[in-house]
């Protein structure tokens, strides 16, 4: 079977106007941060104290700066009214390399802690469930198998479905 990757998720380190970063909706369709403000107010309580010692993670689409890593360290650089954040910047063109916004989010997200209802969510935008797939660099058996190798030993192919 052909292996399909991501390019190598590394980029710029660059300090971004506020303005200029957005929370995509794939992210808030995918996660839910309507519970987490308690981790909102202790991230804005240490970037006030420390300043921001992680960068959050963009992609460029369309010219707007989209977070696909450290939602809750943007709303509480938003909350502290600052101007810039520190981002790392990654370079994918999406369209050229066949993966939708929100595979590359999924991708990002591999090391967050999730819900049941957040991982269902994953599940379903991977495998196209709630959409017609338009895709064809990614057929539903590489799908399948990212899933499986994600959730790790003991989740074949059969398991996912």
């Amino acid at each position: 079977m052909e292996k399909h990757e991501l390019p190598q998720m590394s980029g710029t380190l660059l300090k971004l106007k506020i303005s200029e970063v957005i929370v995509p909706q794939e992210m808030s369709e995918l996660y839910d941060y309507s519970s987490r403000q308690n981790e909102i107010d202790t991230l804005t309580t240490s970037i006030e104290e420390f300043g921001q010692l992680e960068p959050i993670t963009v992609v460029l689409v369309d010219g707007q700066y989209m977070v696909i890593n450290g939602v809750l360290r943007y709303k509480a650089i938003v909350h502290l009214e600052k101007n810039e954040i520190d981002s790392i910047v990654l370079k994918i063109d999406s369209n050229e390399v066949g993966f939708s916004l929100s595979d590359i989010i999924v991708h990002a997200q591999i090391q967050k802690v999730k819900t049941v209802g957040e991982k269902i969510k994953e599940f379903i935008s991977i495998l196209r469930l709630d959409s017609i797939d338009t895709n064809p660099l990614r057929d539903r058996n590489k799908r399948y198998g990212f899933l499986s190798k994600s959730l790790g030993r003991g989740w074949s192919r059969s398991n996912v479905i």
